[in-house]
């Protein structure tokens, strides 16, 4: 059984496609986020824990 040159690298492309594919959409989730943050309480910040 003989395997072609380009069967042979398309796995690493596809794993490569998939994790910028999932860092692209982590990175869109916290700009989302933080665009659309409610202010925090300024009692919350200054209140000892």
């Amino acid at each position: 059984m003989s395997r072609s040159v380009g069967h042979g690298r398309a796995w690493p492309l596809g794993i490569a496609l998939g994790l910028l594919v999932v860092v692209v959409v982590n990175f869109a989730f916290v700009y989302i986020a933080t665009q659309n943050a409610p202010q925090v309480e300024s009692s919350y910040e200054t209140v000892d824990r």
